[in-house]
């Protein structure tokens, strides 16, 4: 890979052979032995030189061959050039206000208001490009620096220079990435993303990252039962709008040429080193893959009817090394992003893959019907239920598993009976009311599943 590093070959060979960065999750610590008393744009860090305190002064000139001091003096011939705009004005201005008007003939004075207004209009319009130009260039140069100028150190250096730099300022994030390769496979990558607004362009030959522990997350089912109280109605527990948080697609992040991640291996837990780190300070995202396997899938339509009519493509797969987070980034087959969630389920990884809404779902409650029990009876007989209608709207046959629920009672005093389910190829009536229905739908077709259940209860206990 071709680097385009944004200081000098003959600086970065020198710098890189004796310097270090370790990043953690609250600061970075970057050792180097300077070469001259340049640090950087950077604010808030503490420098000291083999283990002394370095003292330190903001300058206002800037000559390194670097891509913040090259902006940082585009903003001061900026700020000057504008200066003169503003002063070109204000003596127009004067020259205007001070015009004899009974010294002049109409000829020269229509003359000399045709020359003053197109000058003006000139420097007006100079003034405006060079107020938006500046802007748009200290806006760039804040995002990507934490001082508006250059930090130097007061004396020199010429051994190991430790500088202590703010969490905020660089940022590791860890990034869990899967791809669907064919029908049977994913391929599970995992990724260290680095972003760098110090100030201070980092180049390190070892730069070692410390995450924090992971914590892998098991998660009961995703599933809330329809509890029963048996003192006054029927609570409707779930919150929840869908298995997890809609996708969404995110732009293409190309890659930067400037930038040299260089080889990464694991160097312990949740540790990872980096050897030949050009990280600079430009506030792009840069990453880096660290470990990459291809493991056997199971793919199928899942749609969680009791929460939402959405169709979830769910995959489900084992992996060699635990899953370090449960934020993904899926690549689908024409190359977009997606951005989801996953979850340990049954001692495999659940992940959400999208959506397919080629499949519609509705779902209508049939009107209930209460019975008493004999004229003397003391219990009373509440018939429920609802309808699923499925509606395949692509070419291709779907094989669709609906997970939806009956209610369910904690208390003796009510009853629960599942009577029917027509129309569903296959039925599993599990704990806690859960129903697992399973369905295949040709292509263009619609179908119907019926579940109807029954409640039994004392006519003195009010159920809604």
């Amino acid at each position: 890979m071709r680097v385009k590093a944004l200081v000098s070959i003959a600086l970065l060979i020198t710098t890189i052979e004796a310097s270090s960065i370790d990043i953690y999750t609250d600061k970075s610590i970057y050792r180097y032995i300077p070469t001259d008393r340049y640090i950087g744009f950077i604010s808030d860090i503490k420098v000291e030189c083999l283990g002394d305190k370095i003292a330190t002064f903001n300058g206002s000139e800037c000559e390194k061959d670097s891509y913040l001091c090259k902006e940082y003096n585009t903003i001061s011939k900026l700020t000057n050039t504008l200066l003169e705009i503003k002063y070109q004005i204000k003596t127009l201005n004067s020259i205007i206000n001070n015009l004899n008007l009974n010294t002049l003939d109409a000829n020269k004075l229509i003359e000399a208001s045709v020359t003053l207004s197109k000058k003006y209009a000139s420097i007006k319009n100079r003034e405006k490009i060079a107020t938006l130009t500046l802007k748009q260039h200290q806006k760039m140069f804040d995002s990507i620096a934490t001082s508006k100028y250059p930090l130097y150190m007061k004396s020199e250096c010429k051994k190991e220079l430790e500088i202590k730099i703010p969490s905020s300022y660089i940022i590791a994030k860890f990034i869990q990435r899967a791809s669907i390769t064919d029908s049977n496979t994913i391929e599970i990558n995992r990724l260290i993303s680095l972003k760098n607004r110090s100030g201070i362009d980092i180049v390190a030959k070892n730069a070692n990252i410390h995450f924090q522990r992971y914590m892998i997350n098991t998660y009961i089912p995703q599933f809330f039962p329809w509890l029963l109280s048996p003192s006054h109605k029927m609570l409707y527990r779930a919150t929840k709008k869908s298995l997890s948080p809609m996708p969404k697609s995110i732009l293409n992040i190309k890659a930067h040429d400037n930038a040299n991640i260089g080889y990464t291996t694991k160097k312990g837990f949740r540790d990872y080193s980096i050897s030949g780190l050009v990280l600079p300070s430009d506030g792009k995202e840069y990453k880096q893959k660290i470990y990459t396997e291809r493991v056997p899938v199971n793919c199928q339509k899942m749609a969680y009817t009791y929460l939402s009519p959405i169709v979830y493509n769910i995959c489900s797969f084992k992996s060699s090394t635990p899953i370090e987070d449960n934020r993904w980034e899926i690549i689908t087959k024409n190359g977009s992003k997606i951005l989801t969630e996953g979850r340990y389920e049954n001692g495999k990884y659940l992940l959400d893959t999208g959506i397919d809404k080629s499949i519609e779902i509705t779902k209508k409650r049939i009107p209930s019907k209460d019975r008493k029990s004999g004229f003397f009876g003391s219990d009373i007989k509440r018939t429920d239920g609802y309808i699923i209608t499925l509606t395949n709207r692509s070419k291709k046959q779907k094989n669709i598993t609906i997970v939806d629920r009956i209610p369910y009672s904690k208390s003796d005093k009510i009853k629960v009976t599942l009577d029917s389910i027509i129309g569903a190829d296959r039925k599993k009536l599990e704990k806690y009311g859960k129903l697992t229905l399973k369905v295949n739908l040709k292509a263009m077709q619609s179908r119907t599943i019926k579940v109807i259940f029954s409640l039994r209860y004392d006519k003195k206990l009010h159920i809604n």
